[in-house]
């Protein structure tokens, strides 16, 4: 859904959460088959929309050095996987800090600049994560 490559895709059932529901071992399956599902949460549907939005915002110079920040804070932090990171997220999110700590002043402005941007995207689509139902009219309306 990121990649945005215009096809359709399947959505296939598992086990776990978030980003471990990614790993091929956490997928549901049947006799000879994998289990799929009709559509996606309403929190992937919220993720997907304030992700694609955010980086949309950010030109292709300040994309890569931000993630190229990112690649190298997560490396020193010496975090492996996102499953690691979500297993024990309070140890990773302190070696994550102090990686911070070692970066350049200009970085850490790119950084926090692009997840005020990150913030901001999900603050305006939360209404894709907590839709409004639509209301019945009154029955005196109704035919």
């Amino acid at each position: 859904m990121f990649l945005e490559h215009g096809c359709d895709y399947t959505v296939i059932k598992s086990f776990q959460n978030g980003f471990a529901q990614h790993i091929l071992y956490t997928w549901e399956v049947t006799h000879n088959n994998l289990v799929f599902v009709d559509k996606i949460s309403q929190s992937s549907k919220f993720v997907n929309k304030t992700v694609r939005e955010w980086i949309s915002n950010l030109d292709n110079a300040h994309r890569e050095q931000f993630f190229d920040a990112l690649y190298s804070i997560m490396k020193t932090s010496e975090i492996e996987s996102f499953t690691e990171f979500e297993k024990s997220w309070f140890n990773a999110v302190g070696r994550l800090l102090k990686s911070l700590g070692s970066i350049d002043e200009p970085t850490k402005n790119l950084i926090g600049n692009a997840l005020g941007e990150l913030f901001n995207a999900g603050k305006k689509n939360l209404d894709t994560l907590f839709p409004q139902k639509k209301e019945k009219p009154p029955k005196e309306l109704l035919p």
